[in-house]
Formats: structure tokens, C-alpha cells, sequence
């Protein structure tokens, strides 16, 4: 007779670990991501090299008295030191140029463009506009510090945002000329001798500041006359 099943086998051992699989292929590249805005463009730079103008070589320290540079481009240039008393600057653009130390006395600037120019005088104020025309000229954000500009012709001019410290304008006239938000702290200027009958203040503006200093004694001074027939 047959014999009875015999029990059923243990399980065998686990197998081994198989091999690992390959790496798979990388993924498409990311896109690429959007350009950033352009940052400002830096101040211009200032040339050094000297330009020659309807003959004249203009640069700095250059003497070019009496020289007639009506409606040329002088902008953005390093004219420290030039002289230019009695030059016809006529409609001439100065903008964003640096006349440290210049001497424009008597010069014609009626009309100029001196948008942004920097005029800096040194010790026993170096820097001289006296008797010149400014006409009309723009002086917007101009920085004027140590300047005599005396008997100069302002009336008409834009002085909007310029400061004009530390200057002398006894007998200037400012006639009809834009001064809102200027500073002319520290700058002397004798009433008595000069025309604010029409200077045009915005009364919504920055108010000027500053106040003459070292007055001459016995002097009158009004700083601004707002209005006609308004008192220091």
C-alpha cells in the first residue's frame, strides 16, 4: 500500500538583490526666465579732450575772451578755469558742464541752455558773472556756490531748483525770473540796487532759504520781493 504524503517543504531563501536599473535619460531644460528692466542710464561723462568750436579750441583753462560762440555745444564738458569774459555765449548750451573757477564777465548768455552746470569759485570768489546778460537763460538745478555776480542781467531766467550759495548778486536784476524752490542760502543781495518788481514765486513752492549774512551796515536788504508793493 502507498505510504502517507510526506509534510510539505520549507520556503526557500530570499534571492539576492538584482543589479540596479540604469539612471534615466534628464529631463528638457527649464525655461528660460524673463530678461530684467534696463537700469538708468549713468551721468554722461565729461570731456577732458579739447573741441575745437568755429575755430576756437575750448577746454579747460582755455582763454577764450571775446570769443564768439553763439548757439554751439559746450554741454557736458570740463571747462574748470576757462575764461570766457566778454564771450558771445548766445544761445549756447553749456548743460551739465562743470565751470569751476570760470570767469564769464560781461559775457552774453542770453538764451543760454546751463541746465545742471556746476560753477564753484574758490577763495576770494574765483568764479565771476559779473555784468553778465542772463537773459532768458536756463539755470535749472544749477549749482552756483561762491559766485560774484554782480550787476549781472537774471531777468527772465529760470532759477528753478538751482542754489546759488555763498554768492554775491548786489545789483542783479531778477525781473520776471523763475525762482521756486531755489536756495540761496548765504548769497548777499542788496535791494536797494536791484529789480525783484516781478520775480515770479509760485506760493505752492519750496520756499527759499537762507538769509544774507555780513550785512553792510546802514544797507537795506530784501531778500524777495513777492508782490509789487509788498515790504522787507
Amino acid at each position: 500500500a502507498k505510504g502517507d504524503t510526506g509534510a510539505a517543504g520549507r520556503d526557500g531563501a530570499d534571492g539576492a538583490t538584482g543589479p540596479t536599473g540604469a539612471t534615466g535619460p534628464a529631463g528638457p531644460a527649464g525655461a528660460t526666465g524673463a530678461t530684467g528692466a534696463t537700469g538708468p542710464a549713468g551721468p554722461p561723462s565729461l570731456s577732458d579732450s579739447p573741441k575745437v568750436v568755429k575755430g576756437y579750441s575750448v577746454s579747460r583753462g582755455a582763454n577764450l575772451a571775446n570769443a564768439d560762440l553763439s548757439d554751439s555745444d559746450l554741454s557736458n564738458m570740463n571747462l574748470t578755469g576757462v575764461n570766457l569774459s566778454g564771450a558771445n555765449l548766445r544761445g549756447a548750451d553749456l548743460s551739465g558742464s562743470i565751470l569751476n573757477g570760470a570767469n564769464l564777465t560781461n559775457a552774453n548768455l542770453t538764451s543760454a541752455e546751463m541746465t545742471a552746470i556746476t560753477m564753484i569759485g574758490g577763495r576770494g570768489f574765483s568764479a565771476s558773472l559779473n555784468g553778465a546778460n542772463l537773459n532768458g537763460t536756463r539755470l535749472f538745478n544749477a549749482r552756483l556756490s561762491g559766485v560774484v555776480a554782480e550787476n549781472a542781467n537774471f531777468s527772465g531766467a529760470l532759477l528753478t531748483g538751482a542754489s546759488v550759495v555763498d554768492s554775491w548778486l548786489a545789483g542783479s536784476n531778477l525781473s520776471n525770473a523763475r525762482i521756486e524752490g531755489a536756495n540761496f542760502a548765504r548769497t548777499l543781495i542788496l535791494y536797494k540796487f536791484s529789480d525783484f518788481s516781478s520775480v515770479a514765486l509760485n506760493p505752492s513752492s519750496t520756499p527759499i532759504v537762507g538769509t544774507p549774512l555780513n550785512l553792510p551796515e546802514g544797507t537795506v536788504i530784501c531778500a524777495f520781493k513777492l508782490k509789487q508793493g509788498s515790504s522787507c
